[in-house]
């Protein structure tokens, strides 16, 4: 009797309305004023590898709204390497988008102290490094501007290490929003052996292919914590925390169509 049990609770779990290309039409009146968008995965050149990246991140992208708080959306793979997502009305469509936007790909780089960004910068790009920019905005005038970085291209520390992440706020710097990391046992050693070998070295923290920042490496840190920190409303650090416990997703994504959504369009199979 147990075990019958337990097989129509998972099967009730199977079907509950919050599920990839959901078969049963659902209430429109709940999604007429919500939000339609459309999510591109970036390719990796293998119909079996888009296909997968793309339905495992239609999988992530319901936990993100889980998280967030919007428990009833329709969330469909369309083709290879497309994602439709409706969504109900809700107060702040904007970060909506950017927390289904955002891949989220967490990566740590050491810079390139040994090579000239300005040579890099005329074409004379070393083996082995990118360039990747910082955005900055100054808090007075209001102006943005890119700083450009040197980096290594290889990684030695990601993002898939991580346990836990909190949005804080530093009450020393004007209550500026930051993000506290935690990372496994092996993102912990994986840390502390990159921090004690490159002493006096820059590690940029780069966040979707845009550095964060670049701090200096003082002393080898233990214990498996960092921060990364940057121009976040402390709602973007928020939302940000909560896709780093979800995961970043396998492969970089655009969000190529968002408008509301006034005339619902059923995706499920007729």
């Amino acid at each position: 009797m147990s075990a019958l049990l337990l097989r129509i609770t998972g099967l009730l779990i199977l079907i509950s309305f919050f599920s990839i290309g959901c078969q049963t039409e659902p209430d429109w009146r709940k999604y007429e004023g919500g939000t339609h968008l459309v999510l591109h995965v970036e390719s990796k050149d293998d119909p079996i590898v888009d296909t997968e990246n793309t339905a495992r991140i239609a999988e992530m992208i319901g936990g993100r709204l889980a998280q967030f708080g919007i428990t009833q959306s329709i969330i469909k793979v369309q083709g290879e390497r497309e994602i439709v997502i409706q969504v109900p009305p809700c107060k702040d469509p904007d970060r909506v988008a950017a927390l289904i936007s955002k891949s989220c790909i967490l990566e740590f780089k050491l810079v390139d102290e040994e090579h000239s960004v300005q040579k890099a910068l005329n074409g004379n790009v070393p083996s082995g490094t990118e360039i990747l920019y910082q955005q900055k905005r100054d808090p007075k005038t209001g102006q943005e501007s890119k700083i450009p970085y040197l980096v290594k291209i290889d990684a030695p520390l990601t993002g898939e290490y991580i346990m836990n992440a909190q949005a804080r706020l530093d009450f020393l710097n004007d209550n500026q929003a930051y993000i506290a990391i935690t990372f496994d046992s092996r993102g912990a050693e994986l840390l502390e052996q990159i921090t004690g070998e490159n002493i006096d070295r820059r590690l940029a923290i780069v966040l979707d292919n845009e550095v964060y920042s670049a701090p200096v490496i003082r002393q080898r840190i233990s214990g498996g914590e960092a921060v990364i920190e940057g121009a976040f409303t402390i709602e973007e650090a928020r939302d940000i925390s909560i896709v780093f416990k979800s995961g970043g997703y396998p492969a970089h994504t655009e969000l190529i169509e968002y408008r509301p959504l006034n005339k619902v369009i059923w995706l499920g199979n007729k």
